[in-house]
């Protein structure tokens, strides 16, 4: 798997990987994050009002370095609590069905309900959205901070998006094998 992420970064294309909910022990970034190449995302904590410390490290982050010590993960960006789009295996019975909830459109047709509810194990979910912790929620926050990149700088190759992004984060004070470069500042980013 690393040799096929890096034969991508190699054709020039930017290239973000989750480094895995493995942590919080040592050498503990999932492949393909292992790679030297690819832009490796830890999760951070985003601040939620439930938590104490508002930069504190999420416990399941994947740590660094590699087994063959590339210092790892590149970066970290909020992945706790993250809300979105629920991948439904039989999304097309929902079409048209009837609700009944204060979401309703005006022809009493299912719309997209915010509302959340509770799964038997305590997590968020509804319908539509879910709420979802882990590195790989991350791992779209800092590719969406990218693609903003790319638009405003289309010139850029894929070494010059990964220093651009090392060099915009923010320190959270961790050592490297926790936080990467820092964490994502997306306006330090496109300036």
């Amino acid at each position: 798997m690393v040799r096929g992420v890096d034969a991508v970064w190699d054709s020039g294309i930017v290239v973000v990987v989750a480094a895995g909910n493995n942590g919080p022990e040592p050498m503990s970034i999932s492949t393909p994050g292992i790679s030297r190449k690819v832009i490796t995302v830890g999760a951070s904590d985003d601040n939620v009002p439930i938590e104490l410390s508002g930069n504190k490290m999420i416990d399941y982050s994947g740590r660094g370095p590699t087994l063959a010590c590339i210092k790892k993960p590149d970066i970290v960006a909020p992945g706790s609590d993250i809300i979105s789009c629920n991948a439904l295996k039989n999304y097309s019975r929902y079409l048209g069905m009837k609700d009944t909830s204060n979401t309703a459109g005006r022809n009493g047709l299912f719309r997209s309900p915010l509302r959340l509810r509770f799964n038997s194990r305590g997590e968020k979910y509804n319908i539509m959205y879910t709420s979802k912790s882990g590195t790989s929620m991350a791992t779209p926050i800092v590719t969406g901070a990218i693609a903003l990149l790319l638009s405003v700088h289309p010139e850029l190759s894929n070494r010059d998006v990964k220093m651009k992004l090392r060099e915009s984060t923010t320190d959270l004070g961790y050592s490297w094998s926790k936080q990467g470069c820092g964490l994502l500042n997306v306006e330090k980013l496109l300036q």
